[in-house]
């Protein structure tokens, strides 16, 4: 049995939620290896709202709820988003993309 889950999320509303509530609202959401990497890219909150979608994808497929931080997106240069649930490399596919005003993601998980 699979589960799913896909979120959308507008990037001008991640744009805003950092102006609104800065550091706090980064750190509450995404690890230091996210803000890392999103940080570096041309485009850091297309990235970050893309991490944020994923994150709410795998709640949805995952099916129970989950602190922000106990899911991070991780991706090496060249090779696809990978997901770690809880510190530890999840089996789930993921997939996310963006245009210029929304992050879409979809998670692919084999129940458990």
């Amino acid at each position: 049995m699979l589960s799913v889950g896909v979120d959308i999320i507008e990037i001008p509303r991640i744009r805003e939620s950092i102006r609104k509530f800065g550091s706090s609202f980064l750190r509450r959401v995404f690890t230091q290896a996210e803000l890392d990497f999103c940080l570096s890219r041309g485009e850091p909150t297309s990235s970050l709202a893309g991490r944020f979608a994923a994150k709410e994808a795998f709640r949805k497929a995952h099916g129970s709820p989950l602190r922000w931080k106990d899911v991070e997106i991780v991706r090496e240069e060249g090779c696809p988003p990978r997901i770690l649930f809880q510190g530890r490399s999840h089996s789930a596919a993921v997939s996310i993309s963006h245009s210029r005003n929304y992050a879409i993601a979809t998670v692919i998980i084999e129940d458990k």
